[in-house]
């Protein structure tokens, strides 16, 4: 890389700011909306270099390191790797590179930190911000940033299906990924149950079916394995109490750096 990287905002207000100028997905309904941000167009990085030694090659040696840390489940580890390499690697403008932006991103939003996902995407050079996969991890944070619940659940559809492309440079890895993504909106429908808990007395089961992007049939099912009830009468439920959110799974997960209660009630009034 040329120089050394610009630092990540810190504060709320340069968040915000970064968010409005760098997060073009969220410039047109097609890329922060409901709308598919890949067309026609193939998914192609590159052709696969044909020596260690070829270009993207500085990237492509992370691979199995981060594949072994995404096995395990070691975020911190799987996030060292790709940072270490993203920062140290030649090529910075090479294709490859997405490789590592794309764990980059997915590792941090599974943690729900959005502030590194995004610098992570904001570091790329202009060269690859156009590429349909930084289009589509540029759609996805900006849905998360929003809480634009339908755009995260398809903007996650659409990256997940672009990772499992046959030309993808590295099959291995682009399982690996797409496995992230599945997890991923597993973490984020969790936190939302425990949000929704928090927020909510009772909410409609239409409602929760926007929040979760899951048919109702899925909903009654995993609404009780988290304590609640429903009036089908009414086609009510009621959330749990706030104490139970404590027994969702991945609880190592830091809590949001957005103001929780405020984002739920502002989507609340989007959905109403």
């Amino acid at each position: 890389m040329t120089g050394p990287p610009t630092p990540p905002p810190t504060t709320q207000v340069e968040i915000e700011d970064a968010t409005r100028d760098v997060m073009i997905a969220e410039a047109t309904p097609d890329q922060a909306g409901t709308q598919p941000v890949v067309g026609s167009a193939p998914f192609t990085i590159v052709d696969r270099p044909s020596v260690a030694t070829g270009p993207g090659a500085a990237y492509q040696r992370f691979i199995p390191l981060l594949n072994d840390a995404a096995r395990k489940r070691d975020f911190e580890a799987l996030i060292q790797v790709a940072e270490r390499g993203d920062y140290t690697a030649r090529d910075d403008h090479h294709q490859n590179r997405l490789l590592l932006t794309t764990v980059l991103v997915l590792a941090y939003l599974i943690k729900n930190d959005i502030p590194p996902a995004r610098h992570a995407l904001t570091r790329l050079p202009q060269g690859l911000t156009s590429h349909p996969l930084s289009q589509v991890l540029f759609s996805l944070l900006a849905s998360v940033w929003n809480r634009k619940y339908t755009a995260v659940y398809a903007r996650a559809e659409e990256l997940h299906t672009l990772l499992l492309l046959p030309d993808f440079p590295d099959a291995e890895l682009g399982s690996m990924l797409a496995e992230l993504t599945t997890l991923f909106v597993e973490v984020f429908r969790q936190q939302t149950f425990g949000l929704l808990s928090s927020a909510y007395a009772s909410l409609p089961l239409s409602l929760a079916e926007v929040y979760f992007g899951l048919p109702s049939e899925r909903i009654l099912e995993i609404s009780a394995r988290h304590d609640w009830s429903y009036d089908a009468s009414s086609q009510i439920l009621t959330p749990g109490r706030a104490k139970n959110t404590s027994r969702l799974r991945y609880q190592s997960i830091a809590p949001s750096n957005l103001t929780s209660f405020q984002v739920i009630i502002d989507s609340a009034a989007l959905l109403d």
